[in-house]
């Protein structure tokens, strides 16, 4: 895993057909959107820790970290960006909010 991670507002589908995902198990991917909401490149993978600790869910928002799984992808993840949130299918979108660098025991520093 990277020791890149962003910040991320993310709000699911209420309809979709996941979960609940546990914080920090396995990775989802997440599409870098256009300004008309479509996918512009290749997918991103990172693992997903929510802020508050609790799973992923059809209609939840949270704000989480997203720790990236390659360097590389940390220049498709700029603040301000809107990606789509795939596990098979479109599950939710977002914003990314910020970058950091992972430390240690896993805090970020910004």
């Amino acid at each position: 895993m990277s020791p890149i991670a962003v910040s991320a507002s993310l709000s699911f589908d209420p309809e979709a057909t996941f979960g609940p995902i546990p914080s920090g198990l396995g990775s989802l991917l997440y599409y870098p959107l256009d300004s008309e909401g479509q996918r512009t490149e290749a997918a991103v993978g990172a693992v997903t820790f929510v802020d508050d600790g609790a799973s992923l869910a059809p209609g939840r928002s949270v704000t989480a970290e997203l720790r990236l799984l390659e360097d590389s992808d940390a220049v498709r993840l700029l603040p301000g960006a809107r990606v789509a949130v795939w596990l098979g299918q479109v599950i939710g979108e977002g914003t990314i909010l910020g970058q950091s660098e992972v430390v240690g025991s896993g805090s970020l520093t910004e």
